[in-house]
């Protein structure tokens, strides 16, 4: 027997259905066609009701992504649980894991028993591996291979694209496990090596500058990220608005006017505005009322090609800007139109491609979509295919670009917000077989008193993928000609002001992230980052500017982020060690880690080379000037992340009121902190927790102490609540319920 292991249950399925060989409850053979088929569900469910899909030669299981976490340091070594100088750096190779905790601790711990029954049965004779193809798939695998001490040989199945037959093809094609032993030596490198410098500088800075209360975090990712903010936020503050003033006329020609603007090309160089009102007051006076004469006249076509499929970032980009959705909420959405409705491919996705294989499926995706969108059935009529410019395996990430399923939605299921999302995933989809917009660009320069007016014009000529997108309004000219005298009918001086640069929405910065290479000088860097698009993922970008909010160092003002200045712009004028506030050392680690990839450096050298480097970013903290952040020495405290150490007035549990056993890790209390109801076992990896505020948005202010028993306990409120939709604007009653660990509202 053969176990295949996936990352997601969607491959693990799609895996399955290529077998042939899955059986479903009601008898039929699992097909791929039954994966897009509402019907099926529930028997898909129910095939791998204990985790996994049984067949006669294979056994399909899969993880949820990230199973497991590496260890606390008090958990490897007791004596760093206070957080002392005299410590620091620690240091430790082969950090122990754990399973990764919060609300699906018990889901992820059910889950790794069961593939550890699989995978150690002895009637296994090898595993599978099919996780996602590259460095973090491959370490999802590792940790999960070793955490079990499982000693079955390997294979690997590098899959590119998950069609039927993208997934056959990695299938047949697979290899040893032991070729991606470096790759697996990358991955785990750049994971520990991330925690240490996180896990020391911390604790250095904390105690250097920070206090009771005032955790000042530290990463490679978070604080070159939080540098992006910091440094706009200095530009805005340092700008010197300038004044100038730029002129234009309105020219009255025989078919219709047309307002032109002045320009002088000086040197090469295009002037279009003035220094000063003086200089535009003798330009209007000598113009003023005066007749001028068309002297260039052009018209030439212009091809908009159709814009590229969507990856996760460019998709938080157009969500942010069309309905104004932060990045997270827009992956929130996409998750759950994958997760729950099944109607798009896999989100977190960095590529803006598909593979050869899922380029044969795209009729059959336009297909599913033509009873509800127009232009999917234009595009069918028509026969037009999908420009091979999209299709292209060798820009294929461990994951494409996101498409809709050829599942027909039913978008009365979906949240506005969801359908939002869709449809701006399918207009995206169906543009890409439409052919090109073509444009009409006139250009018009009229010449007044030896002085020169320019005019644009543009109109288009095939609306071609822009039917689908919408197009931009439409700038007509008149119909004039060469040489023909036009009246100068109305002259305007307008004064004007520079303006500084514009704060980050959470969009933009993700985007930025993404860009990384723009904020380092080094040309070798500048490459590296390009090639690994930037500083952290599409998958934790969202997360990250979470983080920065949740910490303090940035707070979102009108959608817009700003450091706050008594931590996000203190801290800069703080933190001596200059590498972690850019992007450069992300650089200098994928050097290394492409070497470890390449075989030509290992993973004990690579973290020597830390241990020395977290020596000099300890010492610098060590030894740096300047003052603490806030007043106060800093007190180590065991309370739970992100719930306040204010007592509590005495009463169970150390003086916190206790509500009964936690729902999601079955061993700890849920006890009462000041701004949640938590889990004792928190420090064990348990981090179920109910927030006070977690319904606000719908008018309730607090989850009192009862109704919070009554989610332990039953699951829901025993009563309606009194609740308001700001969206529709009325009010309306609803249950509070606890389902999966998570707060929902019920009706009835």
């Amino acid at each position: 027997m053969f176990v295949i292991l996936a990352e997601k249950p969607s491959v693990a399925t799609g895996i399955a259905a290529m077998l042939g060989e899955i059986e479903l409850p009601n008898g039929e053979i699992l097909k791929t066609d039954h994966m897009t088929n509402p019907k099926y569900d529930r028997l898909i469910k129910g095939a791998r009701k204990d985790g996994y899909f049984k067949g006669k030669k294979h056994i399909v299981t899969y993880a949820f992504g990230h199973l497991l976490t590496l260890r606390e340091p008090d958990e490897v070594n007791p004596s760093l649980k206070s957080w002392k100088m005299e410590t620091l750096p620690f240091h430790i190779e082969n950090i122990p894991l754990k399973i990764t905790g919060g609300a699906t601790y018990a889901n992820n711990k059910k889950q790794l028993d069961t593939l550890k029954k699989l995978c150690n049965d002895p009637k296994t004779e090898k595993i599978i591996v099919a996780t996602d193809a590259g460095r973090e798939g491959e370490h999802i695998f590792r940790t999960i291979y070793n955490y079990i001490r499982c000693k079955k040989p390997f294979e690997r199945m590098w899959i590119k694209d998950q069609t039927e037959d993208g997934l056959r093809k990695a299938y047949l094609d697979r290899k040893s496990g032991k070729a991606y032993d470096n790759l697996a030596s990358a991955a785990k490198s750049r994971a520990e090596a991330d925690y240490l410098v996180g896990m020391n500088i911390t604790r250095a800075m904390t105690i250097r500058f920070g206090g009771y209360k005032n955790v000042l975090s530290i990463g490679r990712v978070q604080t070159p990220t939080l540098a992006i903010l910091v440094q706009r936020e200095l530009e805005i503050l340092n700008f010197k608005p300038e004044n100038y003033w730029t002129l234009t006329v309105t020219f009255e020609a025989k078919k219709g006017t047309y307002e032109s603007a002045w320009f002088k090309e000086r040197n090469g160089e295009k002037q279009e505005r003035f220094k000063t009102e003086h200089e535009g007051n003798v330009i209007l006076q000598k113009v003023q009322g005066k007749p001028g004469t068309i002297t260039s006249l052009s018209t030439k076509e212009e091809k908009e090609g159709n814009p590229k499929l969507f990856d996760l970032t460019e998709l938080q980009r157009t969500a942010g800007k069309i309905f104004g959705y932060s990045a997270s909420n827009t992956l929130k959405y996409a998750q759950a139109l994958y997760d729950e409705h099944k109607l798009i491919t896999y989100p977190r996705t960095a590529s803006r491609y598909i593979a050869s294989g899922t380029g044969k499926t795209v009729t059959t995706r336009l297909q599913a979509l033509q009873s509800i969108y127009p232009f999917a059935q234009k595009a069918l009529q028509n026969n037009w295919v999908m420009a091979k410019t999209f299709i292209d395996d060798s820009k294929t990430t461990d994951h494409e670009a996101i498409l809709p399923t050829a599942k027909t939605p039913h978008l009365e299921k979906l949240s506005p917000e969801e359908k939002h999302v869709y449809e701006l995933i399918v207009k995206r989809f169906v543009a890409a077989f439409f052919p090109p917009c073509i444009w009409e660009i006139t250009n018009v320069v009229t010449i007044v008193e030896g002085e020169t007016f320019a005019a644009n014009g543009k109109t288009v000529k095939q609306i071609g993928w822009r039917e689908v997108e919408g197009t931009p309004n439409a700038k007509i000219l008149p119909l004039v000609s060469r040489q023909e005298t036009v009246n100068g009918k109305d002259a305007k001086l307008m004064a004007k002001q520079t303006q500084p640069p514009k704060r980050y929405d959470s969009t933009e910065l993700v985007k930025a992230m993404a860009n990384a290479g723009k904020f380092v000088e080094d040309q070798d860097a500048k490459d590296i980052l390009k090639e690994v698009e930037g500083i952290g993922t599409v998958a934790t970008r969202a997360g990250i500017i979470d983080e920065l909010k949740k910490r303090g160092y940035v707070k979102e003002e009108k959608k817009l982020l700003r450091p706050t200045p008594e931590k996000g712009m203190a801290l800069f004028e703080v933190l001596p060690v200059e590498i972690l506030k850019s992007p450069q050392m992300t650089a200098e680690w994928e050097m290394k880690l492409g070497e470890i990839e390449q075989g030509k450096r290992s993973y004990q050298q690579f973290m020597k080379e830390m241990q020395a480097v977290i020596q000099t970013m300890v010492s610098q903290v060590q030894t740096s000037a300047g003052v603490k952040l806030n007043s106060g020495e800093r007190k180590q405290t065991a309370a739970k992340p992100g719930l306040s150490t204010k007592k509590i007035k005495p009463g169970v549990s150390g003086g916190r009121k206790e509500l009964g056993i936690c729902p999601a890790c079955k061993k700890g209390k849920i006890l009462e902190y000041e701004k949640a109801y938590g889990c004792s076992e928190y420090q064990s990896g348990c981090k179920f927790a109910i927030w006070k505020n977690a319904i606000e948005k719908f008018g309730k202010k607090k989850i009192t102490l009862t109704e919070a028993k009554q989610l332990i306990a039953k699951g829901q409120t025993a009563k309606k609540v009194k609740l308001h939709s700001n969206a529709k604007n009325k009010d309306f009653e609803a249950y509070i319920a606890l389902e999966k660990e998570r707060l929902t509202l019920k009706f009835s």
